[in-house]
């Protein structure tokens, strides 16, 4: 029902609805703390992937490196490289004889 998706919004200004998504105006202060909340996710993500990547180049495919793709393809599995990685430092490990920690 329209009306009763509309009366939850409270006091935010509904600009439409289409596909079962109501869109609202968002506040300047709430737009800003979203930048903010991506802006922090960004820096740990670019961190966490240049430790990968100082791991990989070093030839360090111990269980951090591991931890660290786990993470990473946890919330955005599309990093063909990160997986890559991953497989690259499995069989590394496999090829070590440390089968026990893979």
């Amino acid at each position: 029902n329209r009306s009763s998706d509309l009366n939850d919004l409270g006091s935010q200004e509904v600009i439409w609805k289409m596909h079962g998504r109501v869109k609202v105006r968002t506040t300047a202060e709430q737009q800003e703390a979203k930048r903010k909340e991506r802006e922090k996710k960004l820096k740990a993500y670019q961190a966490i992937s240049t430790k990968i990547f100082q791991k990989r180049a070093e030839k360090e495919f111990d269980d951090e490196i591991l931890e660290l793709t786990e993470k990473v393809l946890t919330s955005d599995p599309d990093v063909t490289t990160l997986w890559n990685i991953r497989r690259e430092a499995i069989e590394k490990r496999r090829d070590s004889g440390d089968e026990d920690r893979v």
